[in-house]
């Protein structure tokens, strides 16, 4: 999420959780792709966007940042995004008839839209981003349903650690963002994933991280 702005410059001011039921079925987007052009740099990749990627699409972490991913900065740190091409800046994957190549392994920012994260003391929430989708009469659809991630819960812990760890490295690094960024992503990125169990295997890769960081 944006920081800098209020709830109620984006959203409808409201917080919700996974259970809650949301105006964001847009109806299968019914050809509309507007939400894939001008976007793709903001579709910033997690660890497991990246695990998804390279076993979905057979590729290296480096064969992905050949083809269909690129390095920029978030928040301070060098992080993968997708790419965009063409005066359009359409997403990498976007095809010639305005759909996702490659929808079961789109990145958990493509899943949540209209969707956003929003953290807080008391943990992750979602909230519904206001005039993002320009397509109107949205259904209701619970949150869980929507962003249709297999072992929701998991997935949430796992997408708080990272937002938190990033911002305690950051922290902790003071001015060596360099030392940091090459780092985090030969160990988060470029190190091969595990077909199974991601999340034990980030949890260890996470507590290692933390022990050679000193954080």
């Amino acid at each position: 999420m944006r920081r800098g702005v209020s709830l109620q410059d984006i959203s409808d001011g409201r917080l919700y959780r996974a259970e809650d039921w949301v105006r964001a079925d847009a109806g299968g987007c019914q050809g509309c792709f507007f939400c894939c052009c001008h976007t793709a740099r903001a579709i910033v990749l997690d660890p497991l966007d990246v695990a998804r990627l390279t076993h979905g699409l057979r590729l290296s972490f480096e064969q992905l940042l050949q083809q269909y991913v690129e390095l920029g900065v978030e928040e301070g740190l060098l992080l993968p995004h997708l790419r965009s091409e063409g005066r359009e800046e359409r997403c990498v994957f976007l095809n010639a008839e305005g759909r996702c190549a490659q929808h079961a392994l789109r990145p958990g920012i493509c899943r949540l839209f209209p969707l956003a994260r929003y953290y807080d003391a008391q943990g992750l929430h979602y909230i519904i981003q206001k005039n993002e989708c320009v397509k109107k009469n949205r259904k209701l659809i619970q949150v869980q349903t929507w962003i249709d991630m297999p072992q929701l819960a998991q997935y949430e812990h796992f997408v708080k650690q990272w937002h938190d760890f990033r911002i305690r490295a950051v922290q902790q690094a003071g001015g060596d963002l360099k030392g940091l960024n090459l780092y985090l992503l030969r160990v988060f990125y470029q190190t091969p994933w595990e077909e199974a169990a991601f999340y034990q295997q980030f949890a260890a890769r996470l507590k290692q991280a933390e022990d050679d960081l000193g954080i």
